[in-house]
This record gives C-alpha cells, sequence and structure tokens, in this order.
C-alpha cells in the first residue's frame, strides 16, 4: 500500500507566493539517482515524510515497474511542446531562442505546461478529456492565473494523438504540486527565461521512481 500523504495546504486557500521563478526541477541524469530524487521530493512542502531509509527498499506491489516508468520518462523527452503565440515548439533540454521574448511579452518569469487529460497516462475518451480540461481553466481562472493554449506532439511525427495542454504563466510552486495530484499528472514542462526548458515530477511519482532503482539495485 502507497503511504497516505498528509496536505498541509488548507482547503480551497490558494498557496502563497514564492520567490523563486519557478520551482526546482530535474535534469535526466538526477532521475536515476535515487538520493538526488528523494532529497529533491522531500524538499517540497504538503508532502508526507519519507518512510523509508535507502538501499534495500522493497519495491512496492503496485509500484511502476521499471520499464514502464522508462517508458513514461521516454514519452515525455519525446515530445515536442507547442505553445500558442510561441514561434518555436519547446522541448525539456534544449534553449528556445523565442522564448525570453514570449515570456516578457506576457509579462511573465516562467510558464508550466500542465494537462488533465489521461490521468497516470492512462488515455481516455477525446470528450472526458475535454470535460477535465475544462475543469482545469477553471481551476486556473478562479486562482486568477493567466494561460495559453498549447499541446504536446510525438517529436518522431508518429500516430500518436496530440495532448492538449496550457501554458501556465507565473504559477505558484505549491499550486502546480497541488493541481497534478488533483488531476493524476505525473509531471509538468516547465520553461524560465533564459534557460531550457525542464520536466518537475510529482513528488510522489519521484518516490516511486527512487524505489524501483533502490530495488533494482
Amino acid at each position: 500500500m502507497k503511504p497516505k500523504l498528509r496536505s498541509r495546504l488548507s482547503a480551497g486557500k490558494r498557496p502563497s507566493a514564492v520567490p523563486l521563478a519557478c520551482p526546482p526541477a530535474l535534469d535526466e541524469a538526477s532521475l536515476h539517482s535515487p538520493a538526488c530524487v528523494l532529497s529533491h521530493a522531500d524538499a517540497y512542502p504538503g508532502e508526507a515524510e519519507p518512510d523509508d531509509e535507502g538501499a534495500g527498499l522493497a519495491a512496492e506491489a503496485d509500484a511502476l515497474a521499471p520499464a514502464d516508468a522508462d517508458h513514461l520518462l521516454s514519452g515525455y523527452a519525446g515530445t515536442d511542446y507547442f505553445v500558442a503565440g510561441l514561434a518555436q515548439p519547446l522541448h525539456p533540454g534544449e534553449r528556445n531562442a523565442a522564448l525570453d521574448a514570449f515570456l516578457g511579452g506576457h509579462g511573465a518569469r516562467c510558464l508550466a505546461l500542465l494537462t488533465a487529460c489521461n490521468p497516470h497516462s492512462d488515455m481516455l475518451e477525446p470528450q472526458e478529456n475535454a470535460r477535465r480540461q475544462g475543469e482545469l481553466r477553471a481551476r486556473l481562472q478562479a486562482e486568477g492565473l493567466s494561460f495559453v493554449e498549447a499541446e504536446g506532439r510525438a517529436r518522431d511525427g508518429g500516430a500518436r494523438p496530440a495532448e492538449p495542454l496550457l501554458a501556465v504563466l507565473d504559477a505558484p510552486p505549491l499550486l502546480l504540486q497541488r493541481l497534478m495530484e488533483e488531476f493524476g499528472q505525473n509531471a509538468v514542462v516547465l520553461a524560465q527565461a533564459g534557460a531550457a526548458p525542464r520536466l518537475w515530477l510529482r513528488p510522489a511519482f519521484m518516490r516511486e521512481l527512487a524505489r524501483e532503482e533502490y530495488a533494482a539495485g
């Protein structure tokens, strides 16, 4: 059984702003370092304290198999992210020459690509995804956040359907974390002025990856 999360966020209360332009994120090398994954996950407020000690930790019965986790991470890396009004698609790990001007034009420091579609990577019918996206839009509007339409497309031009996204401007990190939990999303793509976009994983998902690495080791 997975550990129950102890959220410190009050229901209906908007997380307070933080001085960071956007949340911390993990690069590709860090995703394969269990200690680094856990240290990043534990740094996020609103998450339960770790109940494991590292090496020798047994895999959970319902945890992702390593092959499934690799498939998910490869899917994020194999996607181009198109944002309305941005001349070039975003891609994790690659600088985008048009990003700084785009953010400046919106008076923003960073954006986060978030979706409510296909929770936990389970493909839903288009009508259900559209309904979920509508709920996400309403939540963002209620929080007073600006966003523009976006979508993720397979980088190799494959037949995988494009996934609707919202590029949320200057979202508070705690709110992003809460929305990922509520809408069943394992990750968001973060794009900050002057830096390459990066993948930010939901803390509970980071712990799953760490457990797999420990079990495999």
